[in-house]
């Protein structure tokens, strides 16, 4: 909001002015939402579902509560909400979310209301949004991309990312191949178990999950895996040798997902 000069000189004409000016704009009536508290404490006071409460606020063209409502809301929750809503506000809830939050909201969502999302969504836009993505996930949105918007999507995003996600769209999205992702977190052969947690550290901004560390040789061959939690329990500077699985399972990349959960 802009504020005149002059505004906070004592009261007067130019103030009951301004306010006046302000009260007839709808953009203008998030003003009112400083006086009444957060979004959801009127959650409370009135006893509302949280989608009626949503529901309120887009009417009342409350923006900024409404992403003050989604601030602290798991992305499935608020994909759950953008799903109950009418097309136009799906469209306008989404267009307030930040990229980042966009992109694990983007895939919580019924197939229907991505579907409208994406083709509101600018390429540049769409494009922002899979990059904050892991791979496995940015090769299952952009297999549901018309081929224009695919093509535009994988000449934007870098050409290293780009090579992974078009090696994970030759597998069909229910195959050992196509829920793979490329990001790993490994280690050298010669690492102690301090090394292996500063790799995870390095790499917690780009994996939300990360279950296993992998230990290569110096030609980067895999020679074995140590479960995330094995660490915890290790002192700093214990090589990573000592710790290490060898036993590396696999599965074939065109093995469906029931198969490979019966062969667990």
């Amino acid at each position: 909001m802009l504020i005149k000069k002059g505004f906070l000189q004592p009261a007067g004409g130019r103030v009951n002015a301004f306010l006046a000016e302000s009260f007839k704009n709808q953009n203008h009536t998030n003003l009112c939402s400083y006086r009444s508290g957060s979004p959801m404490d009127n959650v409370e006071k009135k006893g509302q579902t949280t989608l009626e409460t949503l529901k309120e606020l887009i009417s009342r063209h409350r923006e900024f509560d409404i992403i003050d409502l989604f601030s602290d809301m798991h992305p499935a929750d608020i994909a759950e909400l953008i799903d109950e809503l009418e097309e136009e506000a799906r469209l306008q809830l989404f267009s307030l979310l930040d990229v980042e939050k966009a992109s694990d909201v983007i895939l919580e969502l019924s197939d229907n209301s991505r579907e409208q999302i994406i083709e509101d969504l600018s390429n540049e836009k769409l494009t922002d949004i899979i990059e904050e993505m892991e791979s496995d996930d940015k090769a299952d949105i952009i297999a549901e991309l018309s081929d224009d918007q695919a093509k535009a999507v994988l000449d934007a995003i870098e050409p290293e990312e780009s090579e992974e996600v078009k090696e994970l769209l030759q597998y069909p999205e229910d195959t050992a191949g196509g829920i793979m992702q490329s990001e790993l977190v490994s280690v050298k052969n010669h690492a102690t178990i301090n090394d292996a947690f500063q790799a995870v550290v390095d790499a917690k901004d780009e994996m939300e999950n990360i279950h296993s560390i992998f230990v290569v040789d110096e030609e980067d061959r895999l020679i074995g895996t140590v479960p995330l939690q094995n660490l915890i329990t290790m002192k700093r500077f214990t090589p990573i040798l000592d710790v290490i699985d060898e036993a590396i399972p696999s599965v074939n990349v065109e093995m469906d997902q029931e198969s490979r959960s019966g062969s667990r």
